[in-house]
């Protein structure tokens, strides 16, 4: 959470004095900000989006990494997942008073890749993993430091099917998007 706080202060420290068109641009946009999933586990890390912008739509992919330990006496459970989704995001430009917000909606489709390891004192412990389909809907919104940086808040529905059961949790996220381009 710290890397978080100090990603963001460097970008708020990049502003530039004129801003011009705050608007997405056409180019590629790289990012990276801090993912949290509800649920059990609830899991955190980190999630890295990056997109080719066509005027109000992106082609946009995302890696996200998360992790979390369960400890109970005498047992600890770690668990790792990571995904790869891909899909649109609309930008709805000029929809708020302030041009500077920039809300936006996407829905992302992929792979997600869950393992889990088990340590116990008394019994021998184990590790599992498992690949499955996941999608992500969901969106949020952009505020416009400057031309190129963007800080981004967002939340969505995620769902995968690990283990022959479906999972549905909800995901919300902060980070930072720099776009090149014009």
């Amino acid at each position: 959470m710290k890397y978080l706080v100090a990603v963001l202060l460097l970008a708020a420290s990049c502003v530039a004095q004129g801003t011009g068109s705050l608007a997405p641009r056409t180019g590629l946009n790289v990012g990276v900000g801090y993912l949290a999933t509800t649920g059990s586990p609830g899991i955190s890390g980190v999630t890295v989006p990056f997109g080719l912008k066509l005027g109000n739509l992106e082609l946009a992919g995302e890696f996200d990494a998360a992790a979390t330990n369960i400890r109970l006496p005498d047992i600890t459970v770690k668990v790792r997942q990571q995904e790869y989704l891909f899909g649109p995001r609309y930008y709805f430009i000029g929809t708020m008073a302030n041009p500077r917000f920039v809300p936006f909606a996407h829905l992302l489709f992929g792979v997600s890749h869950q393992s889990t390891d088990t340590t116990a004192s008394l019994v021998p412990g184990g590790s599992s993993s498992d690949n499955a389909y996941a999608w992500q809907l969901g969106g949020g919104i952009d505020y416009r430091l400057s031309v190129n940086w963007a800080a981004r808040g967002r939340a969505d529905i995620f769902r995968t099917h690990f283990l022959d059961e479906s999972q549905t949790h909800a995901r919300y996220g902060l980070g930072v998007v720099y776009s090149f381009g014009r």
